[in-house]
């Protein structure tokens, strides 16, 4: 090949690699057999229904010249991509993990969008998601991109996506607090257990905050109310927390917490655990009691 030819060739090659982007997950975050399952899948879908990945690549919302005239003067995607619904499952797995998103974005606006898409695939709760949310989980760092994934996993609820979040959970490091959350979004009782077994394990202030965030959310005595769920909270989840808050680390989150979970077990618990508290401890039962008969009156 002549010099020349060489060089066209060469730029041929750039151009035709810049006209794609690179999928929003790290390279190789997905198994090769899951990698080409999903890309076979997304090549069916976009052939039956490309119009519903012509939405998802021209979002109005990441269109600088709308965004930069809101008042935050930065793109959110969050409320367009849930509109979209189930229609945008597979334009949402393409651009994390086969294809990706148009190469003009940004890294922020690569940033919003990832963040977006596991927004909108935890509302969907398809189980067709969970290989691409747990490697989203599990092969990416930051810790925003963590618990967006941790709590899509959570949302999708499968054995084995409780599975992945419950060994996270119980292993310190940048995992674990996002998987406690997600934990918490599965609102199982099983999952509610892990958690306590956790928060009784806990000392430090990060961990004793996830997993007191956790069982707020998998309890929440006001979800329930509005789902029309009875099932509370298993007896020693209630304890846990007690005991956390009579420990006093992390008290503030925990008093939260108990309030979110707030029965007539919660204040049976707070009583037993007064007699023997010192002193530092009485008080912050005293306005955990406080803050918890506050909740129970409003419910």
């Amino acid at each position: 090949m002549s010099p020349r030819l060489g060089i066209l060739a060469l730029t041929l090659s750039l151009v035709s690699a810049s006209a794609f982007a690179s999928p929003l997950l790290p390279e190789r975050a997905m198994t090769s057999a899951a990698q080409r399952s999903l890309a076979a899948d997304v090549r069916a879908e976009r052939a039956a229904h490309p119009e519903r990945f012509t939405r998802v690549q021209n979002l109005v919302s990441l269109r600088r010249r709308v965004y930069r005239a809101s008042r935050a003067q930065r793109p959110s995607v969050v409320q367009e991509l849930r509109a979209l619904g189930p229609d945008a499952l597979f334009p949402l797995l393409d651009v994390l993990a086969v294809s990706g998103p148009s190469p003009t974005l940004s890294a922020d606006e690569r940033a919003v969008l990832t963040l977006g898409a596991l927004d909108a695939l935890a509302t969907l709760r398809d189980a067709r998601a969970e290989p691409v949310l747990r490697a989203a989980f599990e092969r990416t760092d930051d810790p925003d991109t963590l618990r967006a994934a941790a709590r899509a996993l959570g949302a999708v609820n499968t054995d084995s996506a409780v599975a992945t979040l419950t060994t996270a959970a119980r292993t310190a490091g940048i995992r674990q607090p996002a998987a406690l959350e997600g934990l918490g979004v599965t609102r199982r009782r099983d999952a509610a257990l892990t958690l306590a077994s956790v928060l009784d394990a806990a000392r430090d202030d990060a961990t004793v905050t996830a997993a007191a965030r956790g069982l707020a959310e998998a309890g929440s005595t006001w979800a329930m109310a509005s789902s029309g769920r009875t099932a509370a909270l298993p007896v020693a989840c209630h304890a846990s927390l007690v005991h956390a808050l009579v420990r006093g680390v992390a008290a503030p989150d925990v008093q939260r917490a108990l309030a979110a979970v707030a029965t007539d077990e919660t204040l049976r618990q707070l009583d037993a655990a007064r007699a023997s508290a010192d002193a530092a401890a009485q008080a912050r039962i005293a306005t955990a009691t406080r803050i918890v008969r506050r909740s129970l009156g409003a419910h």
